[in-house]
């Protein structure tokens, strides 16, 4: 019983003999690490081997410091499995005595907390991008009033300079800076998803598909696009500008991400995740998913570039090659269509977006009527 409990909370135990530096593991603990009795060397090398190679110095400096703390110390760090997977553990160790006052082992559990940890990391995300929306969403509107303003008067100024074409020019340009900064406003608005939307049921695929001779045009001699767009009825609610302009800032931020040059991957298809059948994603609702995937073979993006990507303003163009509200918009859109985003980039190989939009389950599978919901 003890066993079986211990196995659902992916709990177990190790000692470590101080003097020959053998170590010993519980049977969860080579199911944690993912490897048999048969693959592990058996000494604290061996074991240090298994610890991710940015986190093995902190390991290391823990095991001093369990002796100079003589009590018991924590500390959660990642390992690699034998398959590759890194997942993250929480340790505790204290040190075992001789009847002599002698240190003669390490003793202590270990507990896969790699679920608890990335919803942690998630719900932390989340929050913080609820904070820079409300944000983005308050100084949108003191913008915006502000804006009014000054259109108002430029608009009275044009009617009253009519006779004047130099200064009219003058306005002219005034007015034309205005408007660039209300779509500046308009992007932030959609960042923070008070900007009123009139979404319809839609097609993704033929909405892809009819906006492929636009993403050509992104085509170089060094960037090529390559589109797999499957032949599913993918119905959505969401609005059609919104998923154009999400796909056109997607394929732009590929094409930047590609400075040597590469290939830009556009797919889409249907992902199942309503059946109570078979494996979930996790993370996602029990409901059905269009997803879209935009995928380049560029230079991707460190950690700590990725944890930002989707707040405004931010930008690794540098400056004047973009206003920062590109990714924005993207996480605006696809929050006010009910959906999810992931990024997966690996620096040196490329990125990954993935859009997750829930199908409108109120449509039959195969339309009767197809001139009724598709644009």
């Amino acid at each position: 019983m003890l066993n079986h409990a211990l196995k659902i909370a992916h709990l177990g135990n190790w000692q470590s003999d101080i003097r020959t530096n053998r170590v010993k593991w519980s049977e969860e603990v080579y199911s944690i690490f993912g490897i048999s009795k048969e693959m592990f060397g058996g000494y604290r090398e061996d074991f240090f081997e298994l610890v991710h190679p940015e986190d093995r110095a902190r390991v290391r400096e823990f095991v001093v410091q369990i002796f100079e703390e003589d009590a018991i110390q924590e500390i959660e760090y990642r390992i690699i499995r034998s398959d590759g997977e890194i997942r993250f553990v929480a340790v505790r160790a204290d040190l075992i005595r001789n009847s002599k006052g002698e240190a003669t082992q390490f003793f202590g559990t270990i507990q896969d907390v790699t679920e608890k940890k990335l919803t942690e990391e998630r719900l932390g995300q989340s929050q913080k991008m609820e904070a820079v929306g409300q944000l983005a969403g308050g100084l949108a509107h003191d913008f915006n009033n502000l804006l009014n303003v000054i259109l108002a008067n430029l608009d009275l100024l044009e009617i009253k300079l009519k006779d004047s074409p130099e200064l009219l020019k003058r306005v002219n340009s005034g007015q034309d800076a205005v408007q660039r900064g209300v779509e500046l406003n308009r992007r932030l608005l959609s960042f923070s998803r008070k900007q009123p939307i009139n979404p319809e049921v839609f097609d993704v695929n033929k909405l892809l598909f009819d906006f492929v001779p636009i993403l050509e045009r992104l085509e170089t001699e060094k960037v090529g696009l390559e589109f797999e767009i499957s032949q599913e009825f993918l119905p959505c609610e969401i609005e059609k500008n919104g998923m154009e302009n999400a796909l056109l800032n997607l394929a732009i931020n590929a094409r930047d991400a590609m400075p040597e040059g590469g290939t830009i991957r556009i797919s889409s298809g249907l992902l199942k995740n309503a059946s109570t059948e078979g494996v979930r994603i996790s993370g996602l609702n029990s409901a059905d998913y269009c997803l879209v995937t935009v995928t380049d073979t560029g230079i991707g993006m460190a950690e700590e570039i990725k944890a930002h990507i989707f707040e405004p303003f931010f930008s690794t163009k540098g400056s004047g090659k973009g206003s920062g509200l590109g990714l924005s918009m993207v996480y605006g859109f696809v929050k006010q269509s009910k959906g999810f985003i992931k990024v997966i980039s690996v620096p040196g190989h490329g990125t990954s977006f993935l859009l997750f939009l829930p199908i409108y389950n109120s449509y039959p599978e195969t339309p009767q009527n197809p001139g009724a919901i598709l644009p």
